[in-house]
């Protein structure tokens, strides 16, 4: 029984890591621009990420977030303007196979948990991710129970952790080796349409966000 429950949580984590979205886009682009382990990070945070939000859908936390217009409304605004900022950065920068991961003047250590917190970060803040796990954390709790004890909620966000974290280490490895290939003029390529995805996302996200807010503050009558 505990098998079966650790399989399809690994397998939920699969399944939402190897969608083509933001997250998935931004390890290829790490990957391929600055190497396996600046791929590697940015897959980590996203991964610690996926498992956080099953924690909080099993808990119910989820379900009162998404219950609430104005949580939402907050989750496509910090969601929105987290990706339009990280697009623009790639858009306006000019990469080249050399950069690495401790090219931003500060401590290689600083700079790891800062490319983790960041993945880490618009993952947490994406509302479809949101949508996606309040979802899933319902399906995984076994039938005729009342919800899910803490030792499961914190195995099964592990092994979902570990089955994102799995997808996207494929995704920096294949991606690196890729870049090895490439010209300067193919990463910058890379790293450009790159950086449209994650506009383009965020504003899908303020979009919505202005839809949300004018049913909210200004109902029909």
């Amino acid at each position: 029984m505990n098998c079966w429950f650790f399989l399809k949580c690994f397998l939920v984590g699969v399944s939402v890591s190897s969608a083509i979205g933001p997250i998935f886009i931004l390890v290829f682009n790490r990957g391929s621009l600055h190497g396996f382990w600046k791929g590697f990070t940015t897959a980590l945070g996203s991964a610690l990420a996926d498992g956080c939000l099953f924690l909080l859908g099993s808990i119910g936390l989820l379900g009162l977030i998404g219950g609430s217009p104005r949580a939402v409304i907050v989750m496509d605004f910090v969601g929105g303007i987290a990706m339009i900022f990280f697009g623009i950065r790639l858009l306006r920068g000019r990469h080249t196979r050399e950069t690495t991961i401790s090219d931003e003047s500060i401590p290689l250590t600083a700079s790891i948990v800062l490319t983790i917190g960041k993945a880490f970060f618009i993952t947490l803040f994406n509302p479809l991710a949101l949508l996606f796990f309040m979802f899933v954390s319902v399906q995984l709790v076994p039938e005729g129970s009342a919800g899910l004890s803490v030792a499961r909620i914190l195995s099964g966000s592990f092994m979902i952790t570990l089955g994102s974290l799995t997808i996207l280490t494929g995704v920096a490895f294949i991606a690196h080796y890729i870049g090895k290939s490439i010209n300067t003029q193919s990463l910058n390529a890379i790293a450009y349409i790159t950086g449209l995805v994650l506009v383009g996302i965020g504003c899908y996200f303020m979009v919505d966000l202005v839809r949300l807010g004018y049913g909210y503050y200004f109902p029909c009558r």
